[in-house]
């Protein structure tokens, strides 16, 4: 499977100090355990001794939760279902 990294082409340099506005933008993918294992750390090190980074993090990570519990009664078409399962399949 590839990592988010991979899908959009960014790179994440383990060497440097990351800031918050730097963090910013790997949030969604750190809540939603897309980043590779590097990135991954790296992210989770600033957020533990960043408390506005917690705090951006359980947000992402309640906001996730509210939105897979309202659509988990929506029906979804068969054919869309299949439609995005191959394109899952080619991606991987």
């Amino acid at each position: 499977m590839k990592t988010w990294e991979t899908r959009f082409g960014r790179r994440f340099d383990s060497t440097a100090k990351l800031t918050c506005s730097g963090v910013v933008e790997w949030l969604d993918a750190y809540v939603d355990r897309e980043l590779s294992s590097v990135a991954n750390a790296g992210v989770g090190r600033h957020v533990a001794g960043c408390q506005n980074c917690r705090t951006l993090v359980s947000e992402r990570t309640r906001l996730k939760r509210q939105v897979k519990t309202s659509v988990s009664s929506v029906s979804v078409p068969q054919r869309l279902t299949w439609m995005l399962q191959a394109a899952l399949r080619r991606e991987q």
